[in-house]
């Protein structure tokens, strides 16, 4: 009888493939150099539908996968509250923001 493969300590690798496990290795890099950097400074927790997440989820495998773009979930997060806030400071009632919450 044959032993279990022992699977502590293999994390991501376990679940993807082992160019796609670099991949999220390189990503925790990048995010720990931008951090170090001073570039990212706060962790937040945010609540979601599952709808939404599935949708983000999505959205980063797409950018991933189809247009070869290096992102994560945070990044796309990041960047969607950049855009959003932007576009409130411009626009105020005319902004997608004040009509989703107003309307």
């Amino acid at each position: 009888m044959s032993k279990k493969e022992r699977v502590k300590g293999k994390g991501a690798d376990i679940f993807f493939s082992e160019e796609q496990s670099e991949e999220a290795k390189e990503q925790q890099s990048d995010l720990s150099a931008r951090a170090q950097a001073g570039e990212l400074q706060t962790k937040a927790t945010f609540y979601f539908t599952q709808s939404q997440l599935d949708a983000l989820e999505k959205t980063v495998f797409l950018l991933s996968q189809e247009h070869r773009i290096k992102t994560n979930k945070s990044e796309v997060m990041r960047i969607a509250l950049d855009e959003i806030i932007k576009e409130f400071e411009e626009n105020q009632k005319d902004s997608a923001l004040f009509n989703r919450l107003a309307g």
